[in-house]
């Protein structure tokens, strides 16, 4: 993840622990951000910087939209809050547009569940996958997270909000995914990987 403060100072804590960037994580994300590089060189792309209300004015109906907010009811604060009413007015464009949409959310997590899903997003399809947060200014706040997509359209795997509510009063599994297995981390996978190769090219010399 590369993130960023006020300041433009890079601001994702790798704490005391080098192996967090191991050389064959370094080249894997350089690889990674010269691909999608390439692709954008390639393809026919117009960016733009603009408040949400604006490109949802400019939404037709003939598109499929992938909206990405701060995470209403956690901690959003990249420049400044995300609002109950900016959520809501998130809710009403999509609708309005009539376009097919799918929004990036929290369901929940070991402390609370996001019950702006139930209320704001009551008429839509949800599904659900596992998350385990790395990042983190305490490793105590590095747990895992309910994630969630919300749809106008039924996607694989996809139940109704209303639908959810139920199973979360009823205690049953959240999750319209298979549960994900986090037995050894990536980065220390990548890390025992650049570790092997040392070693074989040192056998090598």
């Amino acid at each position: 993840m590369m993130r960023f403060n006020r300041k433009g100072g890079y601001n994702v804590p790798f704490c005391k622990k080098p192996n967090r960037f191991a050389q064959a994580l370094v080249t894997k994300i350089t690889n990674q951000v010269k691909n999608v590089s390439q692709i954008i060189d390639l393809g026919d792309f117009t960016f733009k910087h603009q408040d949400f209300k604006t490109t949802l004015a400019e939404i037709k109906a003939s598109d499929l939209v992938y909206s990405d907010p701060p995470y209403i009811g956690r901690h959003v604060d990249y420049f400044d809050s995300w609002s109950e009413e900016e959520e809501i007015e998130l809710n009403n464009g999509l609708v309005d547009s009539k376009a097919k949409y799918m929004l990036s959310t929290w369901l929940s997590n070991k402390y609370r569940t996001n019950d702006y899903i139930f209320s704001i997003w009551s008429d839509s399809f949800i599904t659900t996958k596992e998350h385990f947060y790395h990042v983190g200014g305490k490793e105590s706040n590095r747990n895992s997270v309910n994630e969630a997509l919300i749809s106008n359209v039924n996607l694989n795997s996809c139940i109704l909000t209303k639908d959810m509510k139920i199973i979360i009063e009823k205690g049953d599994s959240q999750l319209t995914t298979s549960k994900v297995k986090y037995e050894i981390p990536t980065q220390l996978l990548l890390k025992l990987e650049e570790e092997k190769l040392d070693k074989i090219k040192y056998t090598q010399e």
